[in-house]
């Protein structure tokens, strides 16, 4: 499946994003970036990123990252979060974008799908890394970092 075609399915089906102007910067079950348009709206009162557009952000990330691993069946599968936690590390700058990333080896996606496969439900774990315009340095931590876990099972008829 196509990049912009997982995309539109993923916007078909989450409406939500829409409201957040959420874009993809990179799909692949190996690497996933969603970019977040940083807008005066979506601050709090200290002109930060608010918590709440950093969690949906990350937790967009995390279900479209389990979502690639199934892109060829993805509309047989029904993919929820079961747990989530998040850290906000220091505060968002606020102004330009923040960015959210996951990334995970060939050989979990690999393991991920062989365990669907067989038992046609699975966790997948993500971790989810947010930076103020998608700078993730050593010498400047994200701002956030969340743990995902999210149910794939087989949709039900």
């Amino acid at each position: 499946m196509e990049p912009d075609v997982f995309w539109s399915y993923v916007f078909t089906t989450e409406p939500f994003l829409h409201l957040l102007a959420i874009v993809p910067e990179s799909l692949t079950p190996e690497r996933v970036a969603l970019r977040l348009p940083v807008r005066p709206e979506l601050t709090n009162h200290a002109h930060f990123l608010h918590a709440g557009a950093q969690y949906t952000l990350g937790e967009a990330t995390a279900t479209a990252a389990a979502g690639l691993l199934f892109q060829d069946i993805i509309t047989e599968v029904t993919i929820v979060t079961a747990i989530a936690t998040i850290t906000y590390q220091h505060a968002s700058r606020g102004d330009g974008d923040m960015v959210a990333l996951v990334e995970r080896s060939a050989s979990e996606v690999r393991q991920v799908r062989h365990l669907f496969e067989t038992q046609r439900r699975v966790r997948v774990l993500s971790h989810v890394q947010l930076s103020d315009s998608g700078v993730h340095t050593a010498a400047r931590e994200p701002v956030t970092v969340m743990t995902v876990e999210s149910v794939v099972r087989a949709a039900r008829p």
